[in-house]
């Protein structure tokens, strides 16, 4: 029986098909490694979390909420309200993960978060060390500009202006001292060297260590300056005040004005490593933009 061969044209259309067919494999190939490597680093950030959970004292995505009401995912039960500053569900907006909270743009004024459950504010009082972090996306360099506070006791905020003068924001703990020392000389910052105005999302975090009496801030996962204590102060424990507490986007009238995402706190200084690990984290969600 003769057996007719492929023409060079049939050829030509079957090495084509093949060629096509072989392209869309590696394209599913790819797109499933892709998935996979974000789905690894979300599971390795969410490890690093579990990790740092004895010392979690809040953590709010932004992504649960009831009205007014947006609640602590850490299982402290440190929830916010947002009725005294006029926050609620229509704030939200695309987040660095999920969603984000929208505060005092446009004609917004006014807007905050109040969180923890009074009278009891131990969870939210660190004693030996603290970290707090935030993402944040905004150009507002006017004013004084407060992320994350419970004062006394820690502050994070985005911009100082007067007599503060920080102008790529601070991170700051109030520090027990022997003798009578004034609030003033209790209150220690660290300034961020690096500014985060271009109104993209930019990972802020600053902790504190009684131990070794350091401070150290961090922008987009790398250490962007650390502070020493003076010796010879005392315990330099965390002094807090029972009475307060935490607010997001606002202190003493001061309000925040831009996009806030992934608060979270922990009664630990975070290590370089880990605090790099919670920064992927948000550059996996594919939101950020390094510019």
């Amino acid at each position: 029986m003769n057996q007719k061969g492929f023409t060079l044209s049939e050829l030509m259309v079957v090495i084509a098909v093949i060629m096509i067919l072989s392209g869309a494999v590696f394209i599913r190939i790819n797109e499933a490694r892709h998935r996979a490597k974000i789905a690894n680093g979300l599971n390795f950030s969410k490890q690093i979390s579990a990790k740092a959970g004895i010392g979690v004292m809040g953590a709010w995505s932004f992504d649960s909420n009831e009205g007014s009401i947006f609640y602590d995912f850490s299982g402290r039960g440190n929830d916010c309200d947002g009725s005294l500053g006029s926050v609620n569900g229509s704030d939200l907006v695309e987040g660095v993960v999920g969603q984000g909270l929208d505060l005092n743009t446009g004609s917004d004024s006014g807007e905050y978060l109040r969180c923890g459950v009074s009278p009891d504010f131990s969870s939210l009082e660190p004693i030996e060390a603290v970290t707090i972090e935030a993402w944040v996306k905004t150009d507002d360099q006017t004013g004084n500009r407060f992320i994350a506070t419970k004062w006394y006791g820690y502050s994070l905020e985005s911009y100082r202006s007067g007599g503060v003068n920080a102008p790529n924001g601070r991170f700051c703990v109030f520090v027990e001292r022997d003798g009578s020392a004034t609030p003033n000389e209790k209150t220690q910052c660290i300034q961020f060297n690096t500014g985060h105005f271009n109104n993209q999302w930019h990972h802020m975090v600053g902790t504190y260590n009684s131990d070794t009496r350091k401070l150290e801030v961090y922008l987009d996962g790398k250490k962007d300056n650390e502070r020493i204590l003076a010796s010879g102060w005392g315990s330099y424990l965390i002094e807090n005040s029972t009475a307060n507490y935490l607010t997001i986007g606002m202190y003493a009238s001061n309000y925040f004005s831009g996009v806030i995402d992934e608060v979270k706190g922990f009664k630990v200084a975070l290590s370089e490593t880990e605090i790099r690990k919670h920064y992927v984290q948000g550059l996996l969600s594919g939101k950020y933009v390094s510019d």
